[in-house]
């Protein structure tokens, strides 16, 4: 029963609202922060905002579909959803390094060590939750 609860909470329209607005607000932030370390090197921070909104949308409702996909076992969906949350989880960064210029390395190094973090991270925590688990 508890996994029927689970599903229920993760399948709710409150459970994919706030995933949205969790999503969308983390955007946000990070364009502040953007904006702080980046704009002095060429980012424009409205169009990162521009860009890190609209590859949001999509983040939040492919994560949202991957958990599910994932919890129905469903490996097709789980794998298309894999793929855009990973592909739109890296757009805004991508467009930092194509924007950028002159940035010191140190600036560099902080920004790919926390893309490391949380990549592996992210990684982590799939595969801990896809591998075959012995019944």
């Amino acid at each position: 029963m508890k996994r029927q609860q689970s599903l229920a909470f993760l399948r709710s329209q409150y459970t994919k609202f706030t995933w949205y607005f969790l999503v969308l607000g983390w955007a946000v932030i990070r364009t502040f922060l953007v904006k702080e370390i980046f704009q002095r090197n060429g980012v424009n921070p409205f169009i990162y905002l521009v860009i890190d909104l609209a590859a949001s949308v999509p983040y939040a409702k492919y994560t949202h579909k991957l958990a599910i996909s994932y919890f129905d076992k469903e490996w097709k969906p789980f794998k298309v959803a894999l793929l855009i949350s990973i592909v739109t989880f890296y757009a805004p960064d991508i467009y930092i390094l194509a924007a950028a210029r002159h940035v010191p390395t140190s600036i560099y190094f902080g920004f790919f060590l926390v893309l490391a973090i949380f990549s592996t991270a992210a990684v982590i925590s799939v595969l801990k939750r896809v591998k075959p688990r012995p019944h």
